[in-house]
């Protein structure tokens, strides 16, 4: 993880917030006023209630202008294309349609409700600034160095929300990108992507899509942080970082649907070897999978899964670098078929302090005897397959519908299990690994609390199938 990219982008962020809170922003996200549906934890975010300013020319104050040119849909080409770098554009409150920025010139409206753009497209330049207005049945086009969003509202576009180009680096804040035909935003090698207090809503594909086509060979070169973000009723996966360095904090991802030929439907994809750092992530009620982890590094602290078709899926980590997945302090609750899952030969996974509860069954696609077969019903707290490296400490299994800790075969070398609780029925069920020839490799067992693990050679219970990484559009 680049922590000094990091660190600089999280200090443009609060210097944008706090200079957006002067005298000509009036404009607000109170909590307290919030819309329905617009909170985030407890932020509100999207595009902020009410004008930006009491006045028609509406540029931010502390925004860098070598001069201000206001203008009318009557004028506004002629004018806007005549500009030079360093320029604001101040819109009067009106219908505007496609505008291109020249490299370098800003442009302010004094609200979404007030102004109305039918696109905007910028190449070139940097240090720019888009802010108070609404975009309507169009996109916003980025091609261009630290440009900064800021309460604008993205809706109806028949393509991309946004899109980000190549080696593009944007700030996009306090705005809402809906109803987008294809992705919210995308963004494939792009620079940097700086995400805060968004709302990313019912596109139909996916909410975010941020990828470097070089894979494992990308580290550090696409970075994305988001903050105080709601991914909400897309569809196909609500985001999907492929190759891309993330911090993620006070993030939500739900109700995704399945995609136009009934794909996926999961809620958050990390695959790639991506590098994700996670705190406060809530991902609920997606139509398929609500974490997948396939050959990347996953670092996440509270994170809650809950009402999706597998919870956590975890895959193939290690299989091209050493990169680590750790979950503290997970709540993984009320998922279907599988709560956490383990496969693809994993290496170094780790689960503590944390609680599988609630497991439902559900008809899965599954191996039998190594070979895949239909489906079957399935409703594991934990299935740890296919000889992967796990650590478990201080989990809590409760609730499982058909197994509470299933180890398919041997595990990975110095693989454990410490102060693991059964409870709500799992007592009975026990910790069983099946399929285990003589001589292989059990996990060891420690802690007052943790249950003895049943072995057999024979196979009792089906084994649920991976899961495939979602694809682009």
């Amino acid at each position: 993880m680049n922590q000094g990219w990091i660190y600089g982008g999280l200090v443009a962020l609060f210097a944008l917030q706090a200079s957006c809170s002067g005298t000509d922003d009036t404009g607000t996200t109170d909590p307290a006023q919030c819309p329905e549906g617009n909170m985030v934890g407890d932020v509100c975010a999207g595009v902020p209630m009410g004008e930006l300013c009491s006045t028609d020319v509406c540029v931010l104050e502390n925004h860098q202008c070598d001069e201000v040119v206001s203008v009318t849909a009557a004028d506004y080409e002629v004018k806007i294309a005549a500009a030079s770098s360093g320029s604001c554009i101040a819109l009067m409150p009106g219908v505007y349609g496609a505008i291109v920025l020249p490299a370098g010139v800003s442009l302010f409206g004094r609200g979404a409700a007030h102004v109305e753009v039918r696109s905007v497209s910028v190449t070139g330049g940097s240090s720019a600034m888009i802010r108070g207005m609404t975009i309507e049945a169009g996109m916003l086009y980025l091609d261009t160095q630290d440009i900064t969003v800021d309460a604008v509202d993205i809706r109806h576009s028949p393509g991309d929300g946004v899109e980000l180009a190549t080696g593009a680096t944007a700030s996009i804040t306090r705005s809402s990108i809906s109803g987008a035909v294809r992705y919210g935003i995308v963004g494939f090698d792009a620079g940097s992507l700086n995400l805060q207090d968004t709302l990313v809503s019912s596109d139909q594909g996916p909410g975010m899509w941020a990828q470097c086509s070089g894979g494992c060979d990308c580290v550090g070169t696409v970075n994305v942080t988001m903050t105080n973000v709601a991914f909400i009723g897309n569809s196909l996966v609500g985001v999907s970082l492929v190759g891309v360095d993330a911090l993620m904090s006070n993030v939500e991802i739900r109700d995704t649907t399945v995609g136009a030929n009934f794909e996926a439907g999961g809620g958050l994809s990390i695959s790639g070897c991506s590098q994700v750092d996670a705190t406060d992530v809530r991902i609920s009620n997606n139509a398929d999978f609500g974490l997948l982890i396939d050959d990347s590094a996953f670092d996440a602290e509270r994170l809650d899964v809950s009402g999706n078709l597998r919870g956590v899926w975890i895959q193939h980590i290690g299989l091209s670098t050493s990169q680590p997945v750790i979950l503290r302090e997970a709540s993984i609750s009320d998922n279907q078929g599988v709560g956490i899952g383990i496969d693809g030969q994993s290496v170094g996974v780790t689960v503590e302090n944390s609680d599988v509860t609630e497991t439902r069954s559900i008809a899965l696609p599954v191996l039998v005897g190594g070979v895949s077969a239909s489906v079957e019903e399935v409703g594991d707290g934990i299935a740890w397959l296919d000889g992967s490296q796990v650590m478990l400490n201080s989990v809590t299994v409760s609730s499982s519908a058909r197994a509470s800790i299933l180890i398919d075969g041997p595990v990975g070398p110095n693989s454990s299990i410490a102060n693991v609780t059964l409870s709500g029925g799992d007592e009975a069920l026990g910790i069983l690994q099946q399929n285990l020839p003589p001589g292989g490799e059990e996990p060891s067992v420690a802690g007052n609390t943790a249950p003895s693990v049943t072995t057999d050679p024979s196979e009792h219970y089906s084994i649920p199938g991976d899961v495939a990484v979602p694809p682009g559009i």
